[in-house]
């Protein structure tokens, strides 16, 4: 995939709480002895923005560690080319969440260990791609969109206080990016000794454009402001193809605006090489069981408040 990212500290933070991380590996699998087929190239792309939460050195902490427990647990199962598709589309999302979780056991045992630490936490949106098949991981508030054929939508579910209200009908989606409670967040990686991980995938479109971002970007940016940059910038031949361009641009846009936080960007593009014909059957059939079998995409799931939460993580 095709990818550009750009952070920026803001108009009014003094430091940069927000990380990400891009990774792209191609691992050879190897030769089947049986039919003698010739090993084949699998290519495997992590790609994750992490808000950090705390107190400024804190913040900055939780985010930086997370990923790096994120990229040393999967950069090891991204090498288990060995095994069948059927199998590396049944783990990977398996292999994301626990990733996730490690981070989490890692940064909250920091701020168990240091008391200036305690509390720190983060959000992980993280995506990890290869076999034709996205598979996204969500904790917190940081988002993933996607541009497919001219339709713009929000993939992932916000865990937020307001989005609950959004969902069980008392706000609108648009007064929740101004509503007083905004900076309440219902999960978050590390302020708490376990995390629930929301995991599900999108089968891979050639020109499929994928947005990564922190709250600092829709927070001051409507959607419909960033879907109109984003085709704005396609459909401009002196523009289009250029991610990084864009990602400044998006981000130029929010400090415009206010800048109040942190702002991350990144944005992957899906080529042909990256389509595979019989992806969504493979996913599919890679589920030992019906139950098993992958949800559809986050922004698809129908969810209510069914009781009130028992924990709520303030954001700076």
């Amino acid at each position: 995939m095709r990818f550009g990212a750009r952070t920026c500290v803001g108009m009014l933070r003094e430091q940069n709480q927000d990380s990400f991380l891009t990774l792209e590996v191609q691992v050879g699998t190897k030769r089947d002895e049986v039919s003698e087929e010739t090993p084949e190239m699998v290519s495997y792309g992590l790609y994750v923005v992490a808000d950090g939460m705390g107190g400024a050195a804190a913040g900055d902490k939780a985010s930086a560690d997370a990923l790096e427990v994120i990229l040393g647990t999967l950069i090891r199962t991204m090498g288990r080319t060995h095994v069948a598709r059927k199998t590396r589309l049944r783990e990977t999302p398996q292999h994301l969440a626990e990733a996730i979780r490690r981070a989490n056991e890692e940064i909250y045992r920091a701020g168990e260990e240091d008391s200036s630490l305690e509390g720190m936490g983060t959000t992980i949106t993280a995506a990890a791609a290869h076999d034709g098949i996205l598979h996204i991981a969500q904790v917190g508030d940081s988002r993933l969109y996607r541009l497919r054929e001219g339709e713009f939508v929000q993939l992932t579910t916000d865990h937020s206080v307001v989005q609950e209200m959004v969902d069980a009908g008392r706000i609108t989606k648009e007064r929740a990016r101004t509503h007083p409670l905004k900076n309440q967040i219902t999960r978050a990686v590390g302020p708490e000794p376990e995390c629930e991980v929301d995991v599900a995938h999108d089968v891979l479109q050639e020109g499929d454009l994928y947005l990564l971002c922190s709250d600092g970007l829709w927070e001051m940016v409507t959607d419909d402001e960033i879907e109109e940059m984003v085709k704005g910038s396609l459909s401009n031949s002196e523009t289009a193809g250029n991610l990084d361009l864009l990602c400044e641009a998006l981000v130029a846009k929010a400090c415009d605006a206010g800048g109040r936080d942190n702002v991350t960007v990144m944005l992957l593009e899906t080529e042909a090489e990256d389509v595979r014909a019989n992806a969504a059957t493979e996913m599919l059939m890679a589920a030992p069981t019906k139950l098993d079998r992958p949800k559809a995409p986050l922004g698809r799931l129908d969810r209510t408040l069914t009781h009130p939460r028992t924990s709520v993580f303030i954001k700076d």
